[in-house]
């Protein structure tokens, strides 16, 4: 493999990971975590200092750092960003490094899924899924953060209780403004992989209809007035 060759297999090893999500219960979510700790290969830890100077609210959730050490060259720093009770997000630290980087990350990532990833869901119950909804759909970045958000308190049947209540508003507002288009049956499909049922991913789709309708309505109440 030439290195350009495998330069470009390594942006899609890399590219692959932030599409990952984790999803499960709270507890599934804590046990993965703690079982992800205990799986780690020599040469990995669990860098409890770093994620405490992430945290900036009292009632925040860890986000899990691990940082591959042993190895020589560029060090590798993988994340797990925690949405509320019931997601992780993986990501990465930043590097001006250069293409080594790169190649160090991607090498890193395959053996973190294999040795740590993979078998932590299966013992947790916890699932990892994608991040992308669909080629059908298109949904802006700011959409999709403030979705995550809303999934993360792991609310899924109506009527919200207030705390949940925003988070589901700046999610309608968002798309509402935006140029989001959420294919139905892609969406559905998406919300059950995430452990969602039929109905509840149904429930979804109507309610966010129903609101993103009834801010049409004002919008236009707005203009006869």
């Amino acid at each position: 493999m030439s290195d350009t060759e495998a330069l470009a297999d390594a942006f899609h090893v890399i590219e692959v990971w932030y599409e990952r999500l984790v999803t499960g219960s709270p507890q599934q979510i804590t046990d993965f975590i703690r079982e992800a700790e205990r799986v780690l290969p020599s040469g990995w830890q669990r860098d409890h200092k770093r994620e405490e100077r992430f945290i900036t609210l009292p009632d925040e959730p860890v986000p899990p750092c691990f940082v591959r050490t042993s190895r020589p060259g560029v060090g590798v720093t993988l994340w797990l960003d925690r949405e509320g009770g019931t997601l992780l997000l993986p990501g990465t630290d930043r590097s001006m490094a250069g293409s080594q980087y790169y190649l160090e990350l991607a090498e890193a990532i395959r053996e973190f899924e294999s040795a740590v990833l993979f078998p932590a869901a299966s013992v947790s119950g916890a699932k990892v899924t994608s991040r992308v909804i669909g080629p059908r759909s298109v949904v802006p970045g700011l959409v999709m953060d403030y979705l995550f958000e809303f999934l993360g308190t792991g609310r899924r049947d109506w009527p919200l209780p207030v705390d949940v209540a925003k988070k589901w508003r700046r999610l309608v507002i968002s798309a509402y403004r935006s140029d989001t288009l959420l294919e139905p049956a892609e969406f559905r499909e998406w919300l059950v992989a995430q452990g969602w049922s039929d109905e509840q991913a149904q429930r979804f789709l109507d309610e966010l209809d129903e609101d993103a309708q009834l801010l049409a309505d004002f919008k236009d109440e707005l203009k006869i007035t």
